[in-house]
């Protein structure tokens, strides 16, 4: 039995980082950042104070044995019974033998080995993602993980490689923000909005208001039938009156935030 472990340095994909290498983010007063989504109506815009979209990191595990012959399974080490093993132990850190945390998410979503219908493969890789609000809970899970890795290698006598990669982090609204919105919508337009629950989905504007206040919020694009499919549906399309909607938000943002600013 071997259990490994390793980070993965690599830059997620998204371009906020890179962007904002090339401001000058002390120079720049607020930010704002806007995302379609058909769950809301034409009209109206979703808001969430403080903690609203989970950090998106991940993780890979790499399960190697002799593999073999599938009629002959007491021969060799079975790398898909312990990747099964990984998966349910793995999907259940959050519901069972694991505090409750809001929104936080662990799920394996890529599983990949063999190529024959009675080999049983030397090797089995699994990819998945963890999505949490706090660090704490980042680390708890990732512990979790590694316990389990560490068992499932010795009872099933494989070498087993876990990797993980820290991804975006938690997107978290400045409160302060979130009330010029509702300002500046409420003395300049019509639009409604409503409040939001927090989701764990992330979202790579998390960078910038890492140094920048601001706010990230969702616009309703749900006008039809056609628009009512859920965001990464392959049939996915908005009402596109609602891009008129998000203009007129952003516009009334803009004077809020010149009036406050010439106050100030």
């Amino acid at each position: 039995m071997l259990y490994l472990s390793s980070s993965m340095q690599k830059k997620p994909p998204g371009g906020a980082i890179e962007i904002l290498e090339l401001l000058d983010h002390e120079a720049i007063h607020s930010i704002y950042g806007l995302h379609v989504t058909n769950e809301l109506p034409v009209g109206m815009i979703g808001l969430c104070e403080g903690p609203y979209m989970a950090a998106s990191d991940s993780f890979s595990i790499s399960i190697r044995g002799t593999g073999g012959h599938g009629a002959l399974p007491g021969t060799v080490q079975d790398t898909v019974s312990a990747a099964a093993s990984l998966i349910n132990s793995i999907n259940q850190i959050t519901s069972r033998g694991f505090p409750v945390i809001r929104d936080t998410i662990v799920s394996i979503c890529s599983i990949h080995g063999g190529n024959s219908y009675n080999v049983i493969p030397g090797e089995v890789t699994l990819q998945g993602t963890i999505r949490t609000f706090q660090h704490e809970a980042y680390r708890r899970i990732i512990e979790k993980i590694q316990k389990i890795v560490v068992g499932t290698s010795s009872i099933y006598d494989t070498t087993i490689t876990l990797r993980e990669s820290k991804g975006y982090p938690a997107l978290i609204n400045n409160s302060e923000k979130i009330s010029l919105i509702r300002t500046a919508l409420s003395k300049y337009t019509r639009i409604q909005y409503e409040d939001i629950a927090p989701t764990p989905v992330g979202e790579d504007f998390s960078v910038y208001l890492q140094k920048i206040p601001g706010a990230f919020f969702r616009l309703g694009t749900h006008g039809s039938i056609e628009s009512s499919f859920p965001l990464h549906h392959n049939q996915f399309d908005i009402d596109e009156n609602a891009l008129g909607v998000g203009l007129t938000a952003y516009w009334s943002i803009y004077l809020t935030e010149c009036l406050n600013t010439e106050e100030e």
